[in-house]
């Protein structure tokens, strides 16, 4: 009889296994992650966290918390050996964005959506660094991480503000829509995720 648990035989399982289970964890990041798309808004069914959190920055009564950040990833081609592909995308944690279940309207929605609109200009305020700035020159590429913290910090200073300026305040929210969508549209050749820089830079 055939020893099915030689190593020899048990090799085709564990590569399955380890496909199925790569699968599985990128499926689960699908599912917990939507990046930024125009088309693609946020919706109340989005915020799948389980705890949710009554005040936040100070502010009682909070009615959602969306959880937002900046994903990065480095990927390299053979083809480009010298050439790196960042790629730079805003992100929203479903698993971690929570809402109470009372404040379920269309003004709180767009101002969680408009939290992540802030997210996506911070993204293309990045891109933007990475491509206007010679990366190829060491004392420019230097630069660039002073110029990312120094965007990131305006990018909280701002998620701030917004919140105490519009929260409770319709006509105020108008105004960040207006102002946010201004920026997006100015900063729109940036909004390809991707960006090409020098392999030396990405050290």
């Amino acid at each position: 009889m055939k020893n099915l648990f030689s190593p020899k035989a048990a090799l085709p399982l564990l590569i399955l296994i380890l496909v199925a289970s790569i699968t599985s964890a990128q499926k689960i990041k699908e599912k917990q992650f939507m990046y930024w798309d125009e088309q693609d808004k946020i919706s109340w069914e989005d915020f799948r966290g389980t705890s949710f959190h009554k005040s936040v920055q100070g502010i009682p009564g909070t009615a959602a918390v969306s959880r937002v950040g900046i994903q990065r990833e480095y990927l390299r081609s053979k083809e480009s050996p010298d050439t790196i592909s960042l790629m730079l995308r805003a992100t929203f944690n479903r698993f971690l964005s929570s809402v109470n279940a009372n404040w379920k309207t269309d003004r709180y929605l767009e101002h969680e959506q408009l939290h992540f609109d802030m997210t996506e200009l911070l993204a293309r305020k990045m891109r933007r660094a990475y491509i206007l700035v010679n990366l190829n020159i060491p004392a420019a590429s230097k630069k660039v991480p002073k110029i990312i913290r120094s965007l990131t910090e305006e990018y909280k200073t701002q998620q701030v503000a917004f919140d105490n300026d519009s929260y409770s305040s319709a006509e105020k929210q108008k105004e960040w829509r207006i102002k946010i969508d201004k920026e997006l549209l100015l900063l729109a050749e940036y909004s390809h995720p991707v960006v090409k820089i020098p392999a030396v830079a990405s050290k």
